[in-house]
């Protein structure tokens, strides 16, 4: 079993690099390329049947559709996957829902979409009270990872990604967006799903997903913090639909960032875990392999077929 994952769905972006999307005529090409390779899930097929036929017959590939983050435009897309008689899986992050407040993965897409990296640099360092790592050694580790990124948006990245603290830059970039937007609330509303809108995408046959309540990656977590979430998201998707088995998407979704040593405690609510890496399963037991399937990015899946990238 493996399932392709969907972002940002937007025939325009902003000026600066940050939010990647995929413009909705080459999103319906796609689907519609799987769907004539019969390759998906449609809304007829029972999830837990599919998953087995899946593993009886290796050669046969099918791909779950699914979306992260619960933004805005999946609404638009859940209509179209309907109208096609496909089963989507659409993953929603808690706190755009109960705290109406923006996460720190889209604070930082939607700030480096409006700002150049320099000057984004400066306010973040101007709050930190120091500067950004640049060393030589930074830098060359920068570029290497963000191969497609000049060298100051690399080491930007590099940054925001794995040396500053999670919290730090929670707090920090929390207080640069206060000066680009009315308030955090207003932001939910205009690009995150509202609850009524999962409610009616879960009507439409779709699947709702748990992507934890601030997307931060699960091992940053304690043992309560961990526990705590996944209550909150078992709850949340039972007021959804309490007789669906339940979906744990987890962020970032890379071996680094899924809490291997908690697989029991997660699969005691959620009957299927979905990551971005090939985790190898072969001696582990139905319940721990169902929490660790495979999804990977459009880019993955597409890279050979020109006209679908």
């Amino acid at each position: 079993m493996s399932a392709v994952v969907y972002h940002y769905l937007r025939n325009k972006c902003n000026l600066n690099k940050g939010i990647h999307p995929i413009d909705w005529f080459t999103f319906n090409n796609q689907i519609d390329y799987l769907k004539q390779k019969n390759s998906t899930l449609y809304l007829t097929n029972d999830f837990d049947e599919f998953l087995e036929s899946y593993n009886l017959d290796v050669n046969k590939k099918k791909y779950l559709i699914t979306f992260d983050d619960g933004l805005k435009e999946h609404f638009e897309a859940a209509k179209l996957l309907k109208d096609k008689n496909i089963k989507g899986i659409f993953a929603i992050i808690g706190c755009t829902i109960f705290e109406k407040k923006i996460p720190l993965v889209h604070k930082l897409h939607w700030l480096r979409s409006i700002l150049k990296p320099y000057i984004f640099r400066k306010e973040l360092e101007n709050i930190l009270g120091r500067s950004l790592n640049s060393d030589g050694d930074i830098v060359k580790k920068a570029k290497k990872m963000h191969i497609h990124d000049d060298e100051q948006t690399a080491t930007l990245k590099y940054n925001l990604n794995f040396i500053l603290d999670y919290y730090e830059l929670d707090f920090a970039t929390s207080l640069i967006i206060k000066n680009y937007i009315d308030s955090e609330e207003l932001f939910c509303k205009k690009y995150f799903l509202s609850i009524d809108e999962i409610i009616n995408i879960n009507k439409m046959g779709h699947e709702i997903a748990w992507h934890t309540n601030f997307h931060i990656p699960m091992t940053k977590l304690n043992d309560q913090e961990i526990l705590n979430d996944l209550n909150l998201g078992f709850d949340f998707l039972n007021k959804i639909n309490k007789n669906n088995k339940k979906h744990l998407c987890y962020p970032y979704g890379r071996l680094d960032a899924i809490p291997l040593n908690k697989m029991e405690i997660i699969s005691s609510n959620f009957s299927y875990g979905w990551t971005l890496d090939n985790i190898d399963t072969k001696f582990m037991t139905k319940n721990i392999k169902n929490m660790l399937l495979q999804r990977i990015t459009t880019n993955e899946l597409f890279k050979n077929i020109e006209h679908l990238r």
